[in-house]
């Protein structure tokens, strides 16, 4: 008999041997597969159950500023740079993490949302529970002092370690997602991030926009050229425009297109994954602990 053929017998032979176990010891396998069910279900109800929170934005339709027919007026414009969507909805997701936004969301209330059991009636401010050994280890090593006091930077990193901002090179639109067991507060939170942003955007460029108007206004007053002049006024007028449309109360650097909503479901943990995991480890250890039986290895 050849070394193939007798590789292929030996296969079969084993195959055999897998099948016949399986027959004679079906029910086991089958007492062993539901009682591993049963231990996956029972530690997926230890599990806290994780909804998604998610909000779509986009670009804001501004109105479209008149064109500039001069050469002089084009240089200028250029040299102010007025911002593109693309660069409106880069600057929203810096503005979303940034301290000024989560120092104002800290004195809308949040800081008592979040950290209510760490104030301190003593000295009315937040405090961080008792450093460990390490940490005061640490400090003393390194020679500095441990921050007890809780503020607005700590909302500011609970913000960037919960909030997910989604945007592509290719696609105006951005997602911006928080994955959490407490649904209600976040989505107040993701909701109250999106408006303190742009307000804070607004803010920077209706102040930028000011002084912009300050500065074309002192070159226009110096100015001898006519067609220099004429160009300085026409962007006064342009900004103007735009410190008009700063001044409503609309958001000027996105639109809302899908208001922040909670998952109908948890997204977590995978109930359907845990019960096929635990069922296939259940059936396949003691699958495993026959086969090694039976060849006398155990």
């Amino acid at each position: 008999m050849s070394l193939p053929e007798l590789e292929n017998s030996n296969i079969k032979k084993l195959i055999f041997d897998l099948v016949d176990l399986l027959k004679s010891n079906f029910m086991y396998l089958l007492a062993s597969s539901f009682s591993a069910l049963f231990l996956g279900i029972i530690w997926s109800l230890t599990l806290t159950p994780e909804f998604l929170i998610s909000a779509k934005i986009g670009p804001n339709i501004n109105s479209e500023q008149p064109a500039m027919s001069s050469t002089s007026n084009s240089f200028i414009s250029s040299f102010l740079g007025p911002s593109s969507n693309t660069d409106d909805m880069r600057n929203f997701g810096t503005a979303i993490f940034s301290f000024p936004v989560a120092n104002k969301l800290w004195d809308q209330g949040y800081a008592e949302i979040f950290y209510k059991n760490n104030f301190d009636e003593e000295s009315k401010i937040y405090l961080r529970s008792t450093p460990s050994f390490r940490e005061r280890a640490r400090a003393y090593i390194l020679g500095y002092k441990i921050n007890l006091e809780i503020g607005p930077q700590d909302l500011r990193n609970k913000i960037r370690s919960n909030v997910k901002y989604m945007r592509s090179d290719f696609d105006p639109h951005v997602t911006i997602t928080i994955t959490t067991s407490q649904p209600l507060i976040y989505m107040d939170l993701l909701s109250s991030v999106i408006e303190t942003a742009d307000d804070h955007l607004t803010e920077e460029k209706l102040s930028y926009a000011t002084q912009q108007i300050d500065f074309l206004t002192n070159q226009a007053l110096v100015a001898k050229d006519v067609d220099i002049k004429k160009a300085l006024i026409s962007s006064i007028k342009s900004k103007y425009l735009d410190v008009a449309l700063l001044s409503n109360d609309l958001p000027y650097s996105h639109r809302v297109i899908d208001e922040p909503y909670v998952s109908d479901r948890p997204i977590s943990p995978n109930l359907p994954a845990i019960c096929i995991f635990f069922t296939f480890i259940g059936f396949s250890l003691h699958f495993l602990f026959i086969f090694l039986r039976g060849k006398d290895i155990l």
